[in-house]
């Protein structure tokens, strides 16, 4: 009888091991998250009169004047004349976004995307807002996705390169990443972003 027992024992203690070994590989392999982009979508941007595009525009100057209850104004206004006006709600979300009003921000961004599901700018902001509430995946999806439609976007590769080597850890897919940033910025910070890359090459 003790014998079964700790041969009971010992086949429990492998199954163990072995489940254990299993989590540590899936834990340990960095999964890419699944990137669907919407090809089916029609551009569902409006084409706006010379008026409502100078509204637009007003509204543009007065957000980097941190103007953001009259930029509110004009937005909100033109979401009424232009209900799928997509950029519309991604400025209204970053006007939230600066009031720190994140619940509205993000509810804000889901209309752009229910929109348009492949606005580069509202994938940006989603991720974004995502990343103050610790959703590192979700954020890698929104900028994967917005890299699949824009890979040229320069913002994107930036924040997908701080994503994967401060939040996720995954080095070589930050080098790649900051490596094509630099390839496409003509900011002044290639220097630096060059600095991190050799760090990151000595982990």
């Amino acid at each position: 009888m003790q014998r079964v027992f700790i041969r009971g024992a010992m086949y429990r203690l492998w199954a163990i091991l072995l489940v254990l070994f299993f989590i540590s590989a899936c834990a340990n392999k960095a999964t890419k998250p699944e990137i669907v982009i919407e090809k089916s979508v029609e551009s569902t941007k409006p084409v706006l009169t010379k008026l409502h595009q100078s509204e637009y525009e007003k509204g543009l100057d007065l957000m980097k004047a941190k103007s953001y209850d009259q930029a509110h104004i004009i937005f909100t206004k033109l979401t009424t004349s232009y209900p799928n006006l997509a950029g519309a709600y991604v400025n209204l979300a970053l006007i939230y976004n600066a009031k720190s009003d994140g619940n509205k921000a993000e509810l804000t961004i889901s209309k752009a995307l229910e929109i348009n599901p492949n606005n580069v700018d509202a994938l940006i902001q989603m991720a974004v807002l995502s990343q103050k509430s610790g959703r590192f995946k979700d954020v890698e999806r929104y900028l994967l996705t917005a890299e699949a439609i824009e890979s040229s976007n320069q913002i994107v590769q930036y924040n997908l390169a701080v994503l994967y080597e401060i939040y996720l850890q995954q080095y070589d897919d930050a080098i790649n990443h900051y490596e094509n940033y630099l390839a496409l910025t003509s900011n002044d910070d290639k220097e630096t972003v060059k600095r991190w890359i050799q760090l990151l090459e000595r982990k």
